[in-house]
């Protein structure tokens, strides 16, 4: 019956294969997902896929594999040096892409029950939104300034051209649409946000009654009760 009534009061948040409960229970009332947050979980999965192809393409030229750069491209891209910034990039670029899983997952509004101190604890929107924002911004640019550039790096004499050329293409090509769909999610997990708020909002106007916050040994044990439920 306890399980029962924690699922009942959850936050409810979309997957691809159903609406799954939240790990942290509402202080009012039950949030039915809106029927954008189905393809939203669908959208952050994207975003972690569509960075894999050009991942593997990378790591393929940093452990020595010709890729088809020739010239004074070929020579550079070649060494230690270029290992180790390929793993940097590809590490980097793996761990912002999943990230934006964030923004349809529970931790994404609370900071995870295992982390010292802070397990529990409500998430500002705006402290997931701006940089989710500013990163769908920043990554959108870099595209287009890469595609759409005249004489960019891609008109370089020394790039991969034929059968090579199009390998890095479809290697690539997923990549844009990374921002656009970081910018979509960072708009539904606003949405989202803004309609539990206003969910949780006391019935009569002009009350500011709201749920004391637990200190940090109790929410330490109530994580670990819903975590053994």
């Amino acid at each position: 019956m306890l399980g029962g009534d924690i699922v009942k009061r959850s936050v409810r948040i979309a997957s691809p294969e159903s609406v799954m409960s939240c790990q942290f229970p509402s202080s009012n009332a039950q949030i039915a997902a809106p029927r954008w947050a189905v393809w939203a979980a669908w959208a952050a999965w994207a975003t972690v896929l569509c960075t894999v192809p050009s991942c593997v393409w990378r790591l393929a030229l940093g452990f020595g594999v010709d890729v088809g750069f020739t010239g004074r491209l070929g020579s550079m891209y070649t060494g230690t040096s270029i290992t180790v910034y390929v793993l940097i990039l590809s590490v980097a670029s793996q761990a912002a892409a999943c990230l934006t899983l964030g923004l349809v997952k529970p931790w994404g509004e609370r900071v995870p029950c295992w982390v010292p101190r802070l397990g529990g604890r409500r998430i500002p929107p705006l402290a997931v939104v701006i940089p989710a924002a500013a990163g769908a911004i920043a990554v959108t640019g870099l595209c287009a300034a890469v595609t759409l550039v005249p004489r960019g790096p891609l008109d370089n004499p020394d790039f991969p051209h034929g059968t090579a050329g199009v390998i890095m293409d479809i290697c690539y090509a997923p990549l844009l649409v990374w921002g656009p769909l970081v910018a979509a999610l960072s708009i539904a997990y606003a949405r989202r946000r803004r309609a539990g708020e206003q969910s949780d909002e006391p019935a009569h106007h002009g009350s500011e009654t709201r749920p004391p916050e637990l200190p940090h040994g109790a929410r330490s044990v109530s994580c670990l009760a819903k975590a053994r439920l």
